[in-house]
């Protein structure tokens, strides 16, 4: 089991944020949004983020070819993956869908009828409000995200210890 809290990292901030997204630091001073200080990079700072990136490609091309062999695309199994992976009380409306994936509405509602022409989700109108309708996964595209799931997961397991080095410095960096 990796531990991420070793990483040391700062995850939220309640510092405040001017306008432009700058931050102040405990110091006082101002530290433009997507700048962590004055120091420029240098090559260990661009290996390190390379690596990291390197890793994330591979995650994902591995991913990708996974979801293929499932007769799907990466964005249909991003969008089983939201329906299944949301948090209570998030209802998995088209909008909700739409959000998660970062598309157009009219782009969820295509992957979803792609998704539905294959049996994997079905439209549910609510009771109390019939133009209101949720997504939820058939039997068969429950079946589908879990073994998906499983081989992502244990891609992660392989992965996890170099991810984990290369955040790591790529955090330790700055």
């Amino acid at each position: 089991m990796v531990d991420l809290n070793a990483l040391n990292v700062e995850v939220a901030t309640d510092r405040p944020v001017d306008q432009a997204g700058a931050r102040e630091d405990p110091k006082g001073e101002r530290t433009p949004r997507g700048q962590t200080g004055t120091r420029r990079s240098s090559a260990a700072d661009y290996r390190a983020l390379a690596e990291f990136r390197f890793l994330i490609r591979r995650f994902l091309a591995s991913s990708e070819e996974m979801v293929r062999t499932k007769g799907i695309t990466p964005q249909q199994h991003q969008l089983m993956l939201a329906i299944e992976g949301r948090a209570p009380g998030d209802e998995p409306t088209i909008r909700y869908l739409a959000e998660r994936l970062r598309i157009k509405h009219h782009s969820a509602v295509g992957l979803v009828d792609r998704l539905s022409g294959q049996g994997l989700v079905e439209r549910a109108h609510v009771s109390s409000d019939r133009r209101q309708v949720y997504v939820r996964l058939t039997a068969r595209g429950a079946e589908v995200l879990e073994a998906l799931s499983t081989g992502h997961r244990q891609e992660l397991r392989t992965l996890a210890p170099r991810l984990v080095e290369a955040l790591q410095s790529v955090v330790s960096s700055t």
